[in-house]
C-alpha cells in the first residue's frame, strides 16, 4: 500500500514537471497582431461606467 502510494506520488510529480518544462518550450504568440482595433475601442467604451444622467 505504502509503495503503490509513493509510486503513484512519484509519476504524478514528474508528469507535472514534464508538463512544466515542455510550456517553457512553447512559443509565445503575440496574437494582439490579429485583433481587430474597432473590438478594441468598444471593450473600452463597454469598460466605462455608465454615464449618469
Amino acid at each position: 500500500m505504502f509503495r503503490r502510494t509513493i509510486t503513484c506520488l512519484l509519476l504524478l510529480f514528474s508528469l507535472a514537471a514534464g508538463t512544466g518544462c515542455m510550456s517553457w518550450r512553447m512559443p509565445k504568440f503575440n496574437l494582439n497582431d490579429y485583433r481587430d482595433p474597432r473590438a478594441v475601442d468598444i471593450d473600452s467604451r463597454l469598460a466605462d461606467p455608465p454615464p449618469q444622467d
